[in-house]
């Protein structure tokens, strides 16, 4: 009877995930055309939409994430997925977890690119 309760909590949890990843992946109801943000606000996947207009002109403006990190400014274009633990909750930066680490992996296109052995530099 626990191991059903299991296998139920763990569909469960994996119909969770996937229902946040399609929210999260959906296009827009309609394309928007009007270079303002006057009604586009509340459409779907409005994550981009910023107060005064949309990203009409420098479009990359708006999906850019600006981050400090080892003494540099950077611009990200899509910050790592969140790591689950086995019961679905998401996990800090600070914690361990080998099973999360790969299936945050698993969905990262970039996981398995390593700059600093691409490119070597001398100092």
């Amino acid at each position: 009877m626990a191991g059903q309760a299991a296998l139920i909590a763990d569909t469960i949890i994996g119909m969770k995930r996937a229902r946040r990843r399609e929210d999260f992946d959906s296009g827009p109801d309609d394309p928007i055309i009007q270079p303002t943000n006057r009604g586009n606000k509340l459409q779907a996947n409005s994550r981009f939409v910023r107060e005064g207009a949309l990203g009409y002109i420098n479009p990359g403006d708006y999906y850019k994430q600006k981050v400090e990190h080892a003494g540099y400014t950077r611009y990200t274009l899509q910050p790592n997925p969140p790591r689950y633990d086995s019961e679905g909750d998401e996990l800090d930066e600070d914690d361990e977890d080998s099973e999360a680490d790969a299936a945050a992996a698993e969905e990262n296109p970039f996981s398995d690119i390593a700059l600093e052995s691409r490119f070597a530099f001398a100092f």
